[in-house]
């Protein structure tokens, strides 16, 4: 039996939460992607669950890499872009001011119903899905750990859904939790 370990990241050291125009909220989210974690504790259950791992994987993001070191400080741990979050796409409202948590609800929306300037579009993100579903699926080792994303790993876990792996429909997109895929 083979398995794929999903597992969201720990929650971002970048914590303003202020309401900011659109174009602030852009250089938001580049700051947020260039911290790290907070310190916290990880969930007993997923430390547990990423033992057997023989191979840990991250998106190239520092949230991703900090929060594999914290879950397993000892293992080496191979990054890849192709794991990156979906982006959301920009815009430039200079009148409109919204706290973080609702410009990414909002521009997500607007990004699921076709609208991607300036970001990989839906199809595009589902295409590079399958793209990380085939490589983490075609690894030579037994048992894989991914720490990623919440909304990319819940593409990844469809990819692999579509291909025959068993686990959950949805991944558990809480910070630090897991979702297990199995393949016989």
């Amino acid at each position: 039996m083979k398995t794929i370990l999903l597992i969201r990241h720990g929650r971002s050291a970048h914590t303003e939460s202020r309401s900011m125009t659109g174009r602030e909220f852009s250089a938001w989210v580049q700051a947020y992607n260039e911290a790290g974690v907070q310190e916290s504790s990880c969930p007993k259950e997923t430390v547990a669950s990423i033992k057997d791992a023989s191979c840990l994987i991250t998106s190239d993001l520092v949230r991703s890499i900090e929060s594999a070191k914290h879950l397993n400080p000892a293992v080496k741990v191979q990054s890849d872009v192709l794991f990156r979050e979906v982006e959301l796409p920009v815009v430039s409202f200079t009148y409109l001011k919204l706290p973080p948590a609702v410009w990414t609800f909002l521009l997500r929306t607007v990004w699921l119903a076709g609208y991607s300037r300036h970001c990989e579009s839906y199809k595009e993100a589902k295409r590079r899905a399958e793209k990380g579903a085939k490589q983490l699926a075609a690894a030579e080792h037994r048992s894989i750990a991914l720490v990623g994303h919440g909304f990319f790993n819940q593409l990844l876990a469809g990819e692999l859904r579509k291909n025959g792996w068993k686990g959950r429909r949805k991944t558990n997109s809480n910070h630090w939790c897991s979702t297990l895929y199995t393949l016989e």
